[in-house]
């Protein structure tokens, strides 16, 4: 065996020169919109925006209450929607590299493309509400501030990543 490994199986030697042929065939747009779908997959189980609550007790000086809270990416539909978007592209790439829908390619390319742009749309609108939402507030001896959690950073990247594949790809097919 030529692997370093002593104990590896020639079945596994199969699935390591399988993947590395995979990724060899992969143009920049084909590795950009893996990449995406990796990073929206992770994104999704990670906290979209996060909420403190701090209530003082004007008369010891003291916090009375303290809340916390976050919400997932895939708790919010727009969240959802973006991930879909983002795990369809990677789909729709991974057909075209294997062969299963050549006929499809123009129409593959189109969908991508489109689904880039809602994923981005999608983002955009959880970003106007993270926005809206992050000011803080204080006042009555009460103070409530929202933010971005990490899941929010991660998808509108994956989004844009997404977006910039499928523009590359439409590109490296004379789409436009």
């Amino acid at each position: 065996m030529s692997t370093n490994e002593p104990n590896a199986s020639p079945s596994s030697n199969n699935v390591v020169n399988t993947g590395k042929k995979i990724v060899d065939r992969l143009s920049l747009a084909g590795k950009l919109m893996c990449g995406a779908t990796i990073l929206a997959i992770l994104s999704a189980f990670l906290s979209l925006f996060t909420v403190s609550v701090n209530v003082e007790n004007p008369v010891m000086k003291m916090a009375a209450v303290h809340n916390s809270g976050s919400s997932m990416v895939i708790q919010d539909w727009r969240g959802v929607v973006a991930v879909l978007c983002c795990v369809g592209c990677g789909v729709m790439t991974w057909m075209l590299l294997s062969g299963t829908a050549p006929a499809q390619a123009r129409n593959f390319t189109i969908a991508m493309l489109a689904a880039g742009g809602v994923a981005l749309l999608m983002c955009i609108l959880i970003w106007v509400d993270i926005n809206r939402a992050s000011s803080a507030f204080t006042g009555l001896g009460a103070e409530m501030r929202a933010g971005a959690g990490i899941g929010a950073y991660l998808i509108l990247l994956a989004s844009l990543v997404c977006l910039a594949g499928s523009v590359l790809h439409a590109r490296d097919k004379n789409l436009f």
